[in-house]
């Protein structure tokens, strides 16, 4: 619940929700191809010991080093937690979410997979497989939609 702390080298910089993150509860930072820093945070309050006062806003965070651009028409990115900003191979942004599966970015536009359970772990493998990991499971994208993953599979 601290924010993220930045090193240039020199000297430390905090960025909290005086800065603009709608949360101190950062749970992923991924730096994308242009040098803009996303970040992933919880509900603000989530783990305040009165169920009560358990609000505020989490969400996904983009940062050019000067300003914070947040999302609020994508209430699972702006008002949800976000474990996880994976950067693939290719520079694609994979964007967990709580309920609300998995969000893709790329070329300034997003696309939701939905996905049942909420999503934790996202990589890629050698032969470029999204595998997904959700409190529901294994999942992979395939090109249909994203699959459940059992004992039985499909592994291919």
């Amino acid at each position: 619940g601290y924010g993220a702390t930045q090193y240039n080298g020199r000297e430390f910089k905090t960025l909290t929700k005086r800065d603009g993150l709608y949360s101190n509860n950062v749970q992923s930072i991924t730096e994308d191809d242009e040098g803009n820093l996303w970040f992933g945070t919880r509900v603000a309050e989530k783990d305040h010991p009165d169920e009560n006062k358990r609000t505020g806003k989490g969400g996904l965070h983009q940062y050019d080093g000067k300003k914070m651009v947040h999302f609020p028409s994508m209430k699972a990115l702006s008002e949800n937690d976000v474990y996880e900003i994976y950067k693939d191979p290719s520079g694609v942004l994979w964007i967990s979410s709580i309920k609300h599966g998995v969000y893709r970015y790329s070329d300034g536009a997003f696309k939701n997979y939905p996905v049942d359970g909420s999503t934790m772990s996202m990589l890629k493998d050698r032969k470029g497989t999204l595998w997904i990991g959700c409190a529901g499971g294994l999942f992979k994208l395939t090109s249909t939609g994203i699959v459940n993953v059992t004992t039985a599979g499909p592994w291919n």
